[in-house]
């Protein structure tokens, strides 16, 4: 009886285990599928928000750190955009929100004021590509908002 007793709990002692670091890993996102953590080459299309008329496309890297922030380069005209900086927050399953905010400048090096991009990015089942959702708000040299934007955008990890 003592034998099976002292089996029982070390049996249940290990499942306890099991399912702790199961958790521990769901939540924290550490599964490939659900991690963003890396850098990604990605590609998208800015559209009109209420027509879906392509506006213009762009290419970019992301940079996503496991500290929650995260840095981007690349637009439609990247000489005219400086690399963005932002945060990231793990939403669950497979699901993130991400923050980026640029600056933009005229063709006279001029400041022409800020882009801020919220993103609604989902990683596939395999942890190699996301898509995402975003929109966007372009605001003068004093901050105010001028134009609103959609995008949709595909990334790439790259390995």
């Amino acid at each position: 009886m003592k034998r099976i007793s002292l089996a029982s709990l070390i049996f249940a002692a290990l499942a306890s285990v099991v399912i702790l670091l199961a958790a521990q890993e769901s939540m924290s996102g550490q599964g490939k599928g659900s991690k963003i953590v890396g850098t990604w080459q990605t590609s998208g299309s800015v559209i009109n928000c209420q027509t879906g008329a392509t506006l213009a496309s762009f290419i970019g890297l992301n940079t996503f750190l496991e500290s929650g922030s995260m840095f981007s380069t690349g637009a439609s005209n990247p000489a005219l955009t400086s690399t963005g900086y932002g945060v990231w927050e793990h939403e669950g399953a497979r699901r993130f929100t991400n923050t980026i905010m640029s600056f933009r400048f005229n063709v006279d090096g001029s400041y022409a004021g800020s882009t801020k991009i919220t993103r609604a990015i989902e990683v596939d089942g395999s942890g190699d590509t996301f898509t995402s959702t975003n929109s966007l708000e372009l605001a003068d040299p004093a901050g105010t908002v001028i134009a609103t934007r959609c995008s949709t955008e595909t990334g790439r990890r790259l390995e």
